[in-house]
C-alpha cells in the first residue's frame, strides 16, 4: 500500500539524513525552527523501529545542522496522521526549539512515566496502542502510554500553547 506522508516526505530537501531516517523543515511549523524526524521505512511509530538509533541520530546528528539551539522532541506513535489524510499511520516526530526546561507538566495525565533519557523512553513504551512521548534532547523524557483518547494536533496544539513561556 502506497504511504502519501512517506512519498511525499522522502522528496522534500532534507536537513540530514542517512539510510534509516531523515529530517526535513516542516511544511506547516508550528514555531520558528519546527522539524519532522521520520523513518524512512513505513512503520507506524518510531519505536517499532531501531530506536536506539533513532535517539543517537536526534540527540547526536540533528543538532550538528541547527544554529545550536538546544531542541525539544515530541511523537504520538502509532496514531493516524495528524494531518487532514486520517487514516495514514507513519512513524514521526517533531522537533522545536527548547522552551522549557521541566516538560513534565505538557501532557499532566496520571499514566505519565519519566525516563533519564530518549533511549529509555522509547524502550519502555508499550508494544502497541498509541503513545506519547516527549522531552528535551539530552535531558528527561516522558512517556504517557494509551494516548488513543487524546485529540487529533495534540502535539501541535500544546506547543503552540506553550512556546510563549518564558525560557528558564
Amino acid at each position: 500500500m502506497e504511504n502519501p506522508f512517506l512519498t511525499k516526505i522522502i522528496f522534500e530537501q532534507q536537513l540530514c539524513e542517512n539510510e534509516k531516517f531523515g529530517i526535513v523543515a516542516d511544511a506547516e511549523p508550528m514555531v520558528d525552527g519546527h522539524y519532522l524526524f521520520y523513518l524512512k521505512e513505513q512503520r507506524p511509530s518510531i519505536a517499532d523501529g531501531d530506536n536506539a538509533e533513532a535517539a543517537q541520530f536526534i540527540e547526536n546528528i540533528f543538532p550538528r545542522y541547527t544554529d545550536h539551539r538546544q531542541y525539544a522532541y515530541f511523537e504520538r506513535g502509532r496514531a493516524s496522521f495528524c494531518t487532514s489524510m486520517n487514516g495514514v499511520i507513519h512513524g514521526h516526530g517533531h522537533l522545536v526549539p527548547f522552551f522549557k526546561e521541566d516538560m513534565s507538566d505538557f501532557f499532566p495525565y496520571d499514566s505519565v512515566k519519566a525516563y533519564p533519557d530518549m533511549k529509555s523512553a522509547y524502550e519502555n513504551v508499550p508494544q502497541d496502542g498509541q503513545y506519547l512521548i516527549w522531552g528535551n534532547l539530552n535531558g528527561e523524557f516522558y512517556v504517557l502510554e494509551n494516548a488513543s483518547e487524546l485529540p487529533k494536533r495534540t502535539i501541535r496544539h500544546t506547543v503552540e500553547r506553550y512556546h510563549n513561556v518564558e525560557i528558564k
